[in-house]
C-alpha cells in the first residue's frame, strides 16, 4: 500500500490537482495552526473542528500530524478566530 507521500508525489504530476493543491494550501496551515496551539487556548477539537468549518475526523487528522483528503474554505471565516 503506499503511503500518503507517495500517493501526493503521483498526484502532484497533474498541473490541475498541483495547482488546486497549492490553492489550499493556506487553509491546510491556518487549521494546522489552531490545532498545534490547542492546548495553549484549551478549546477541545470538537470546538475547533467546528470553527474551523471541518468534520472533526479531519481536526484528529490533522492533530495527529497527518494531512486529510481535503479541507473546505470555512464558511465562517471570522469564526475560525477561536
Amino acid at each position: 500500500m503506499k503511503t500518503f507521500e507517495e500517493s501526493l508525489a503521483e498526484f502532484m504530476q497533474d498541473p490541475e490537482f498541483r495547482a488546486e493543491w497549492e490553492a489550499l494550501e493556506p487553509e491546510r496551515q491556518l487549521v494546522r495552526a489552531i490545532l498545534d496551539g490547542k492546548p495553549l487556548t484549551g478549546y477541545t477539537v470538537e470546538q475547533i473542528a467546528e470553527a474551523a468549518d471541518v468534520s472533526l475526523e479531519e481536526a484528529r487528522i490533522m492533530q495527529k500530524g497527518s494531512q486529510p483528503r481535503a479541507i473546505r474554505a470555512s464558511k465562517h471565516p471570522a469564526r475560525v478566530s477561536v
